[in-house]
């Protein structure tokens, strides 16, 4: 083998390395930060929803208590 092609498949080595490292690095990176969106829109829907069934809980149980007496008083 002459010595400059061993240098040059030496190289192409190491910037396949380089190049898959970059590569799952940023893979990596884009997956974290849409895994931390994803969290932190299902946190925010969350708390929306928890605000809203505190706000309509007292009306939804009202409702309910309403509708079995009418039933309840139905001939």
């Amino acid at each position: 083998m002459h010595p400059s092609i061993g240098q040059g498949v030496k190289l192409t080595n190491y910037n396949l390395i380089g190049s898959l490292f970059f590569a799952t690095h940023f893979i990596f990176i884009q997956v974290r930060q849409a895994d931390m969106i994803m969290c932190f829109m299902n946190l925010s829907s969350l708390t929306v929803t928890i605000r809203r069934k505190i706000r309509t809980r007292g009306s939804v149980e009202h409702k309910q208590g309403q509708d079995r007496t009418w039933r309840n008083h139905k001939p």
